[in-house]
């Protein structure tokens, strides 16, 4: 596409039509409550850049998420019913959190898979007319992409969410990309040979006199000349082929579009798309470097990411504020800001808890104002951790070291000790070493009371506790002050942990964290 260079004044004028086309749009989108509280969300921004057409941005720090648009694109459509399925589509891939995860390589792919998600719902268009009907096959949807996505075992049922349909696009296009380059490499091998072969003949030419040796050289320079500049030429028509696959791949999604039914009508059969339809093309356009233009400013917002979740709790309290939106979209938009566990969040708590409430005093500084010493206090930062492993749960050593090292990533520069403890505890040691004499039978049970029971005898003193078990046991809640400073960490198929215990993670949870 063209760049576009417009006067301040032709800027001006346009985003002041654009505001009426918006006003018009947003009438259309006021009735869908749910999706005009998304709305609520967005700053829009006119920008002068003819390669945006309407860009979310999430990559600000800010709580509201901005909406680039170009005024000139969204003058450019010819009802405000086309304007308003964008507005819907934006607003519902920002509930949906889409410009906020990390999917963005190949950018291309991302977008493609998002907007299958978004623009699947067209119920806003208003379809009767003839000059929207016109446009209605420019936008992607499932049907026209299916026979891509059924090459690789896609399940519409099971797999409609971005992450799943971007694995799928990209298995095709990681796909189209090698047989793109195997293509290049055939090219430049058939060009080489080409050129040696004029250069053979160039060696041939001129067969008599002092112009024989002559002609012999020049036709080798030329010769490999002309096999090197083909070389180079493949060479760079090879590596931009293969780093954008995603377009050989849209090739195949525009073949399906034009095999899909018109749905257009009577009346608009052998019309051009129009303006409009073009300008929509523009918009839906995925090759990488549309697409990394329009991607750009997506990026993981915690402030935005909890004013949706707040938003989708306020509209799942009243049913009424759904509007005409589709049972799967209600369903994946609830799903999407679902609390979702994070086993950090309980390392993290476990930290605080444990952490030496003793002060120390900081180097003192000179007062510049008055002229004395004044000395600084602060808290110890520094903790100190007992590690019990339980010796009669089935937890192995594997699975001890992997739980100790999650541990030690959210509580650093502790002071770490170690013991076994099975109906009574061994020796408390600095070293993760059970003693060969060990014989772990006490009193006949588990009883992670007796770690307890070892410090009190032995007056030893810790931050916190974490136990390593199957929970093969009944525990009281400990009248000491260690009730609030124990952290259970169980085995995948232990049994429930005592109720009272605040800190728990299960080695499944920890497996699950450390494969993301």
């Amino acid at each position: 596409m063209e760049m576009t260079k417009h006067t301040k004044e032709e800027f001006e004028q346009a985003t002041a039509l654009a505001q009426q086309n918006i006003t018009e749009a947003l009438k259309i989108l006021s009735n869908e409550p749910a999706i005009m509280c998304y709305f609520g969300l967005l700053a829009l921004q006119p920008v002068d850049d003819d390669e945006i057409q309407v860009r979310l941005c999430t990559r600000n720090g800010s709580s509201v998420c901005g909406l680039d648009y170009n005024p000139f694109f969204i003058n450019r459509l010819d009802d405000p019913s086309e304007l308003a399925l964008i507005f819907f589509a934006e607003a519902l891939r920002l509930a949906l959190h889409h410009p906020t995860t990390r999917y963005v390589q190949p950018a291309g792919v991302n977008l493609l898979s998002s907007n299958l998600i978004c623009f699947e719902d067209q119920h806003v268009l208003s379809k009767w007319r003839d000059n929207v009907k016109a446009v209605v096959p420019t936008i992607p949807t499932y049907s026209q992409v299916k026979p891509i996505l059924d090459k690789t075992g896609f399940n519409k049922a099971t797999d409609w969410t971005l992450e799943k349909i971007f694995v799928h696009l990209l298995k095709e296009w990681q796909k189209q990309q090698q047989q793109m380059k195997q293509n290049a490499e055939q090219q430049i091998n058939a060009q080489m040979k080409q050129g040696k072969g004029q250069g053979q003949q160039q060696q041939g030419a001129g067969q008599s006199g002092k112009n024989q040796k002559q002609q012999k050289q020049q036709g080798q320079g030329n010769g490999q000349g002309d096999a090197q500049d083909q070389q180079q030429q493949g060479n760079g028509q090879g590596q931009g082929n293969a780093g954008d696959a995603v377009s050989e791949m849209m090739k195949q999604l525009d073949q399906a579009q034009r095999n899909a039914p018109d749905v257009r009508g009577d009346n608009a059969k052998g019309q051009g798309k129009g303006e409009a339809a073009s300008a929509l093309d523009e918009y839906f356009d995925t090759s990488e470097k549309h697409a990394k233009k329009i991607t750009e400013k997506w990026g993981e917002n915690d402030l935005v990411d909890e004013k949706i979740t707040q938003i989708t709790n306020h509209i799942a309290s009243d049913a009424s504020r759904w509007g005409n939106m589709s049972g799967m979209l209600k369903q994946m938009i609830l799903e999407a800001n679902a609390p979702k566990f994070d086993p950090t969040t309980v390392v993290k708590h476990f930290k605080q808890e444990i952490q030496s409430e003793d002060m120390e005093s900081t180097r003192a500084k000179t007062n510049r104002r008055f002229g004395y010493v004044l000395p600084g206090w602060r808290h110890k930062m520094k903790s100190s951790i007992l590690f019990a492993i339980d010796c009669s749960g089935s937890m192995s050593d594997e699975d001890v070291a992997l739980g100790e090292a999650f541990v030690n990533k959210f509580i650093k520069h502790a002071k770490v000790s170690y013991c076994f403890w099975d109906g009574q505890c061994g020796e408390i040691t600095d070293l993760k070493r059970k003693e060969k004499n060990f014989e772990l039978i006490g009193r006949g049970c588990t009883n992670p009371d007796c770690v307890l029971e070892k410090l009190e005898e032995e007056k030893v003193d810790f931050g916190g506790l974490i136990f390593f078990t199957d929970n093969g046991f009944n525990w009281d809640r400990p009248k000491s002050k260690w009730a609030k400073k124990i952290f259970i960490i169980s085995t995948e198929n232990a049994d429930e942990p005592p109720a009272w215990v605040k800190y728990h993670l299960s080695m499944k949870d920890i497996k699950e964290y450390e494969n993301k």
